[in-house]
């Protein structure tokens, strides 16, 4: 029975195509499969170009754009497989490009929130506030005797940063 199945495919699948006489132009990395078929309206030929979506359901951001392209007319010719290659490994290296930029500027967010929090712009200088300020948060008590003798040591030298 099985062998009746598939004669009866085949016959199908031959009707569809005297039926349909669409072209099958080509299959991108995905697996969508792209059509087209000459036909006549008010006598005057066109063709009409489609996909079959690989999974079903269309979905714009699983074409390629040079497909996109050519399904809208943007182009008369299909791409070619090593035209595609090529282009989606540009478009691979552009996305690494990308996330190395990305994860910089988080970086750089992160240096720049931190300097924030400390009361401390990217280019001012340290001074004995901040740092003692910094000293009180992580849990140092200011009434440490040698804490307290080295502020006044500071604060009394000619010269020194200390501006409290």
């Amino acid at each position: 029975m099985p062998s009746g199945l598939s004669g009866l495919s085949r016959i199908v699948e031959g009707v569809k195509r005297l039926v349909l006489r669409r072209e099958l132009v080509g299959v991108d990395s995905l697996g969508n499969k792209y059509f087209r078929k000459a036909e006549v309206l008010n006598g005057r030929p066109f063709e009409r170009r489609w996909v079959s979506p690989v999974r079903g359901e269309y979905d714009p951001g699983s074409i390629p754009p040079e497909w996109t392209s050519w399904l809208h007319k943007g182009r008369a010719d299909p791409p070619q497989e090593e035209e595609s290659m090529r282009l989606e490994a540009s478009r691979l290296a552009m996305q690494k490009k990308v996330e190395a930029l990305e994860e910089e500027e988080r970086k750089r967010k992160f240096r720049m929130e931190s300097l924030r929090l400390q009361g401390q712009q990217a280019d001012s200088e340290p001074s004995m506030t901040r740092f003692v300020e910094q000293l009180a948060t992580k849990g140092s008590s200011l009434s440490d005797p040698s804490l307290v003798a080295l502020i006044l040591s500071l604060r009394q030298k000619p010269g020194s940063q200390a501006d409290f």
